[in-house]
Protein backbone atom coordinates (compact mmCIF):
# COMPACT_ATOMS: atom_id res chain seq x y z
CA UNK A 1 0.00 0.00 0.00
CA UNK A 2 1.46 3.28 -1.10
CA UNK A 3 1.97 6.22 1.16
CA UNK A 4 -0.80 8.83 0.85
CA UNK A 5 1.67 11.59 0.02
CA UNK A 6 3.09 9.48 -2.84
CA UNK A 7 -0.44 8.83 -4.18
CA UNK A 8 -1.26 12.53 -4.17
CA UNK A 9 2.00 13.37 -5.98
CA UNK A 10 1.30 10.68 -8.61
CA UNK A 11 -2.18 12.11 -9.10
CA UNK A 12 -0.76 15.61 -9.49
CA UNK A 13 1.61 14.31 -12.19
CA UNK A 14 -1.34 12.91 -14.17
CA UNK A 15 -1.44 9.28 -13.01
CA UNK A 16 -5.13 8.34 -13.01
CA UNK A 17 -4.40 4.98 -11.36
CA UNK A 18 -3.64 6.99 -8.24
CA UNK A 19 -7.29 8.11 -8.27
CA UNK A 20 -8.36 4.46 -8.34
CA UNK A 21 -6.18 3.78 -5.29
CA UNK A 22 -7.54 6.85 -3.50
CA UNK A 23 -11.05 5.66 -4.31
CA UNK A 24 -10.34 2.23 -2.87
CA UNK A 25 -8.80 3.75 0.24
CA UNK A 26 -11.53 6.32 1.06
CA UNK A 27 -14.63 4.90 -0.64
CA UNK A 28 -16.28 3.38 2.44
CA UNK A 29 -15.63 6.38 4.66
CA UNK A 30 -16.96 8.80 2.00
CA UNK A 31 -20.01 6.62 1.31
CA UNK A 32 -20.84 6.66 5.00
CA UNK A 33 -20.39 10.42 5.13
CA UNK A 34 -22.63 10.89 2.07
CA UNK A 35 -25.24 8.54 3.51
CA UNK A 36 -25.33 10.55 6.74
CA UNK A 37 -26.31 13.61 4.70
CA UNK A 38 -28.55 12.04 2.04
CA UNK A 39 -30.07 9.03 3.81
CA UNK A 40 -30.15 7.30 0.42
CA UNK A 41 -27.69 4.57 -0.63
CA UNK A 42 -27.99 5.15 -4.36
CA UNK A 43 -27.60 8.90 -4.08
CA UNK A 44 -24.61 8.45 -1.75
CA UNK A 45 -22.95 6.10 -4.21
CA UNK A 46 -23.64 8.47 -7.11
CA UNK A 47 -22.19 11.44 -5.24
CA UNK A 48 -18.97 9.65 -4.26
CA UNK A 49 -18.52 8.28 -7.77
CA UNK A 50 -19.19 11.71 -9.24
CA UNK A 51 -16.51 13.26 -7.02
CA UNK A 52 -13.91 10.73 -8.16
CA UNK A 53 -14.99 11.02 -11.78
CA UNK A 54 -14.40 14.77 -11.58
CA UNK A 55 -10.98 14.12 -10.05
CA UNK A 56 -10.14 11.97 -13.08
CA UNK A 57 -11.29 14.64 -15.53
CA UNK A 58 -9.39 17.53 -13.92
CA UNK A 59 -6.60 18.86 -16.12
CA UNK A 60 -3.09 18.81 -14.64
CA UNK A 61 -2.96 22.56 -13.92
CA UNK A 62 -6.26 22.36 -11.99
CA UNK A 63 -5.06 19.32 -10.06
CA UNK A 64 -2.01 21.24 -8.92
CA UNK A 65 -4.10 24.32 -8.16
CA UNK A 66 -6.67 22.39 -6.07
CA UNK A 67 -4.54 19.67 -4.47
CA UNK A 68 -0.97 20.90 -4.67
CA UNK A 69 -0.97 22.52 -1.24
CA UNK A 70 -2.99 19.97 0.70
CA UNK A 71 -0.58 17.07 0.32
CA UNK A 72 -1.44 14.23 2.68
CA UNK A 73 -4.56 16.02 3.90
CA UNK A 74 -6.50 14.86 0.85
CA UNK A 75 -8.92 12.82 2.98
CA UNK A 76 -10.26 15.92 4.72
CA UNK A 77 -10.50 17.70 1.37
CA UNK A 78 -12.45 14.79 -0.14
CA UNK A 79 -14.79 14.78 2.86
CA UNK A 80 -15.52 18.47 2.34
CA UNK A 81 -16.16 17.93 -1.36
CA UNK A 82 -18.55 15.03 -0.68
CA UNK A 83 -20.35 16.98 2.03
CA UNK A 84 -20.81 19.97 -0.27
CA UNK A 85 -22.05 17.72 -3.08
CA UNK A 86 -24.62 16.21 -0.71
CA UNK A 87 -25.85 19.64 0.36
CA UNK A 88 -26.05 20.78 -3.27
CA UNK A 89 -27.94 17.64 -4.18
CA UNK A 90 -30.46 18.24 -1.38
CA UNK A 91 -30.93 21.85 -2.50
CA UNK A 92 -31.52 20.77 -6.08
CA UNK A 93 -33.98 18.09 -4.97
CA UNK A 94 -35.88 20.58 -2.80
CA UNK A 95 -35.98 23.14 -5.61
CA UNK A 96 -37.26 20.54 -8.05
CA UNK A 97 -39.94 19.44 -5.61
CA UNK A 98 -41.10 23.04 -5.14
CA UNK A 99 -41.16 23.63 -8.89
CA UNK A 100 -43.09 20.42 -9.52
CA UNK A 101 -45.55 21.27 -6.76
CA UNK A 102 -46.12 24.72 -8.24
CA UNK A 103 -46.64 23.18 -11.68
CA UNK A 104 -49.06 20.55 -10.40
CA UNK A 105 -51.03 22.77 -8.03
CA UNK A 106 -50.76 26.32 -9.38
CA UNK A 107 -54.31 27.39 -8.73
CA UNK A 108 -55.19 25.52 -5.56
CA UNK A 109 -54.17 28.27 -3.13
CA UNK A 110 -55.73 31.06 -5.17
CA UNK A 111 -59.01 29.17 -5.50
CA UNK A 112 -59.20 28.63 -1.76
CA UNK A 113 -58.31 32.25 -1.05
CA UNK A 114 -60.79 33.54 -3.62
CA UNK A 115 -63.55 31.38 -2.19
CA UNK A 116 -62.78 32.46 1.35
CA UNK A 117 -62.48 36.07 0.32
CA UNK A 118 -65.82 35.92 -1.49
CA UNK A 119 -67.41 34.23 1.55
CA UNK A 120 -66.09 36.97 3.85
CA UNK A 121 -67.16 39.78 1.51
CA UNK A 122 -70.66 38.32 1.19
CA UNK A 123 -70.85 38.04 4.96
CA UNK A 124 -69.64 41.63 5.37
CA UNK A 125 -72.22 42.93 2.85
CA UNK A 126 -74.94 41.11 4.73
CA UNK A 127 -73.78 42.53 8.04
CA UNK A 128 -73.60 46.07 6.61
CA UNK A 129 -77.36 45.92 6.05
CA UNK A 130 -77.81 45.77 9.85
CA UNK A 131 -76.15 49.18 10.32
CA UNK A 132 -77.84 52.57 10.24
CA UNK A 133 -77.88 54.13 6.73
CA UNK A 134 -75.36 56.84 7.70
CA UNK A 135 -73.07 54.23 9.34
CA UNK A 136 -73.31 52.08 6.18
CA UNK A 137 -72.35 55.03 4.02
CA UNK A 138 -69.41 56.03 6.22
CA UNK A 139 -68.06 52.53 6.75
CA UNK A 140 -68.32 51.76 3.02
CA UNK A 141 -66.24 54.83 2.20
CA UNK A 142 -63.79 53.78 4.92
CA UNK A 143 -63.56 50.26 3.42
CA UNK A 144 -63.02 51.81 -0.02
CA UNK A 145 -59.90 53.49 1.36
CA UNK A 146 -61.01 57.05 2.00
CA UNK A 147 -59.40 58.84 4.95
CA UNK A 148 -61.59 60.25 7.72
CA UNK A 149 -60.97 63.82 6.57
CA UNK A 150 -62.01 62.92 3.01
CA UNK A 151 -65.19 61.23 4.23
CA UNK A 152 -66.06 64.25 6.36
CA UNK A 153 -65.66 66.70 3.50
CA UNK A 154 -67.46 64.42 1.05
CA UNK A 155 -70.50 64.01 3.34
CA UNK A 156 -70.38 67.54 4.82
CA UNK A 157 -70.01 66.30 8.39
CA UNK A 158 -67.35 66.82 11.04
CA UNK A 159 -64.23 64.72 11.40
CA UNK A 160 -65.33 63.58 14.90
CA UNK A 161 -68.70 62.42 13.55
CA UNK A 162 -66.91 60.27 11.00
CA UNK A 163 -64.57 58.91 13.63
CA UNK A 164 -67.43 58.09 16.04
CA UNK A 165 -69.55 56.48 13.31
CA UNK A 166 -66.64 54.30 12.20
CA UNK A 167 -66.00 53.27 15.79
CA UNK A 168 -69.65 52.38 16.41
CA UNK A 169 -69.99 50.60 13.06
CA UNK A 170 -66.87 48.52 13.71
CA UNK A 171 -68.13 47.59 17.16
CA UNK A 172 -71.46 46.42 15.70
CA UNK A 173 -69.72 44.59 12.88
CA UNK A 174 -67.44 42.76 15.32
CA UNK A 175 -70.45 41.58 17.28
CA UNK A 176 -72.23 40.49 14.11
CA UNK A 177 -69.07 38.82 12.79
CA UNK A 178 -68.75 36.75 15.96
CA UNK A 179 -72.37 35.62 15.56
CA UNK A 180 -71.82 34.97 11.85
CA UNK A 181 -68.69 32.86 12.33
CA UNK A 182 -70.05 30.65 15.13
Amino acid sequence: MKDLHVLVNEYLKGDNYAVAELYGRFKNRLLLLAYNYCQDKEMSRDIVQDVFEKLLLLPLEKRIQYFGKIGANIEAYLCVIVKNKCIDSQRITNSREKILYNIRYPFEASIKNTSMERFCMDGLKEMLTNLQPREQQIIQLHIDGYKNEEIASRLNITYNTVKNNIYEAKKKLKTLWNLFMC
